[in-house]
């Protein structure tokens, strides 16, 4: 992106962190400039300003890979995951928003492109993505309903919404900020359906009637697949190669009793129930319109190695 982008960008988010009531160390006599080149100049080694005054991040091996046109194509496995370690690095940052916005991003993904939604349905959506994603992020257990309605008290105060008593209404002038908080966390439930659509496929590639696999297997080969769909140019997000986000995207599934868990001589095992898989999988690819990475729902089947069953 343009560097004269960058900087308004970082003024819009931060006023947005402060509104949010989250605390954000800002030296008081520095400028949104001089924050984030200092920032550049801290993390010269995952990204770079070209000398037309773009920033873009770049690989350990010194390549530039900007985000947003990922070039895959010609990489080796050692490359991309070169590439991705930049990216987790990079969303380590990231990830401390995260916890910030998390609880009105749900809401504004449950919402999706609907215009206006009853709220007894989006409290539902909202409390279904709160259980999907509580490995992964920080939720009280029994605060699911107050921080629903907290969000909408927010969202309605700054007209992003308007909320009354039975309907919530998308705002135009709340577009840049639903749109943000919509991309910021769509990496996360894109990786969850990756993570069902490996354990389906694997599932219909085993025989017999009980199917165990150790979860760092399951772990290796999600991720081998989704460095084969990366280099396919299916999926443009590197940080998906997380290992956290795989054994967090597990946790959650067997959790929500999509996978069964057992001890086989001190080990711990999981075999998944397809048809939970699946109905999770549909109910994520419906939140965040999975329909326009239609291209990697054809590869998933392709990239499970046949000799999988065998590694497990």
């Amino acid at each position: 992106m343009k560097q004269t982008d960058l900087y308004k960008d970082v003024e819009w988010l931060s006023k947005h962190v402060v509104s949010s009531g989250a605390y954000l160390d800002w030296p008081a006599t520095k400028t949104v400039k001089d924050v984030v080149l200092s920032s550049l100049h801290v993390h010269h080694s995952v990204a770079l300003v070209t000398k037309d005054g773009r920033v873009l991040a770049k690989s350990n091996a010194d390549e530039v890979v900007p985000r947003e046109i990922p070039q895959p194509t010609n990489m080796t496995r050692d490359e991309i995951m070169s590439i991705a370690t930049v990216y987790v690095v990079i969303g380590h940052y990231r990830n401390q928003l995260t916890h910030v916005f998390v609880r009105m991003a749900l809401v504004a993904i449950a919402m999706g492109e609907h215009t206006t939604c009853h709220k007894d349905h989006l409290f539902a959506e909202y409390r279904w993505l709160v259980q999907l994603l509580f490995n992964e992020f920080i939720f009280h257990p029994t605060a699911a309903q107050e921080d629903f309605h907290a969000v909408l008290k927010k969202f309605h105060h700054s007209s992003t919404y308007i909320v009354t008593d039975s309907n919530v209404t998308r705002h135009s002038s709340g577009d840049k900020l639903i749109t943000f908080l919509q991309q910021m966390y769509r990496p996360f439930l894109l990786g969850y359906w990756l993570v069902c659509h490996y354990l389906l496929a694997i599932s219909q590639q085993s025989t017999g009637s009980e199917q165990y696999f150790k979860q760092k297997a399951l772990i290796n080969g999600t991720q081998d697949m989704m460095v084969e769909m990366i280099s396919a140019g299916d999926i443009p997000y590197y940080d998906l190669l997380s290992t956290n986000l795989i054994d967090n995207a597990l946790k959650s599934l067997v959790t929500m009793k999509a996978i069964q868990s057992c001890k086989r001589n001190g080990e711990t095992l999981l075999t998944p129930v397809p048809m939970e898989i699946a109905k999770t999988a549909d109910r994520i690819a419906a939140l965040i319109q999975v329909h326009q990475d239609c291209t990697a729902t054809s590869r998933v089947q392709s990239v499970v190695p046949a000799q999988l069953k065998a590694k497990m």
